[in-house]
């Protein structure tokens, strides 16, 4: 049984307007591209976007189970999985008597197969878009847009012979991404210890 997708609503085209007046005469599509690019090293750097997967239910001695991950086969019709698991942050299963393995398509694996049937599996996982994906969920571009903005504007300034070329801007953008990267690794370190922190939107 395969759990249901999981909601993507959003997308990185929504912060070119954050992006394209400290580049002016950059193209709308390069500076979308470019988003999706630093969403993309956003990610790797943070594991900051994470689901909870819908709930699976096992099968008596059946070890191997499929969870799907988030889709957009209309967008991507030639990439089945637009995003791919980084890593297994928690698994209901997952004590020291059931060790689970997840491989980055959503394979899940018991050592030893379950027992019984209908136990409820429920898996938090780290994801990671894969390459020129745009499609992320309402609350992902919403918390985590200074960090994409900013890796962005990074990429942008960092092109060489552009009229928006800067390599000054480059290095300051650069410090205010590995800022974020480090401000959003610390507040989910914190929420897995002590649940949810209240956030609040930056002005930008």
């Amino acid at each position: 049984m395969a759990a249901p997708l999981v909601s993507i609503t959003s997308g990185t085209a929504s912060l070119v307007p954050f992006v394209a007046p400290y580049v002016r005469s950059c193209p709308t599509p390069v500076a979308a591209q470019t988003l999706c690019g630093a969403a993309w090293d956003w990610c790797l750097a943070t594991e900051s976007w994470r689901e909870t997967l819908s709930t699976l239910l096992t099968v008596e001695d059946q070890a191997e189970y499929t969870l799907v991950l988030p889709i957009d086969t209309a967008a991507n019709p030639d990439v089945p999985y637009p995003a791919t698991i980084i890593r297994l942050l928690s698994c209901t299963e997952n004590d020291y008597a059931q060790r689970v393995t997840l491989t980055d398509r959503g394979v899940l694996t018991f050592s030893y197969p379950p027992t019984t049937d209908d136990r409820e599996i429920v898996c938090k996982v780290a994801l990671q878009p894969t390459p020129n994906n745009a499609l992320f969920p309402d609350w992902f571009v919403q918390r985590w847009q200074r960090g994409i903005i900013a890796r962005a504007l990074e990429l942008l300034y960092g092109m060489a012979e552009k009229p928006w070329t800067s390599p000054a801007g480059a290095a300051e953008q650069r410090m205010i991404f590995v800022q974020e990267a480090n401000r959003a690794k610390r507040e989910l370190v914190t929420e897995r210890l002590n649940g949810p922190m209240r956030f609040t939107m930056r002005t930008l």
